[in-house]
């Protein structure tokens, strides 16, 4: 896996990719410092959203490591939330309906945490970053 600048599509491998929005230089999310913890300054990684002419693609143009989105003591994932499960669980329930998906079509989640809106499609198997 490569981290750092993507410089090419991670679809089709076009280049080079067009810039759509810079955000700037942002802090990993979820970091919780313990109550009464002085606040101590964060890396921050740039955000920026590329197009590939080509295929027409949107992706974040920089890969961070895992390790650091996620950290063994990261404070969230959505499959611990009852009520996101079971909002997840109706929601693939009514776009199976609504949408007359079959088994043997793909399902993709776009920014699936931990994967539990997939686990409700019973042909997607989730994965998680860095897989």
């Amino acid at each position: 896996m490569q981290i750092g600048p993507i410089t090419k599509c991670q679809c089709c491998q076009a280049a080079p990719l067009e810039s759509i929005l810079f955000v700037g230089y942002l802090p990993p999310v979820n970091t919780m410092p313990k109550v009464g913890q002085p606040l101590e300054e964060q890396p921050g990684y740039p955000l920026e959203l590329v197009r590939c002419p080509s295929c027409t693609l949107a992706q974040i143009n920089f890969v961070v490591r895992p390790d650091i989105l996620f950290p063994p003591d990261y404070p969230y994932t959505t499959g611990t939330t009852r009520i996101l499960r079971e909002n997840f669980s109706q929601l693939a329930e009514e776009a199976t309906g609504l949408l007359g998906l079959k088994t043997s079509q793909l399902v993709v989640d776009i920014g699936s945490n931990d994967g539990t809106l997939l686990s409700n499609f019973p042909q997607t198997r989730p994965s998680r970053a860095g897989d």
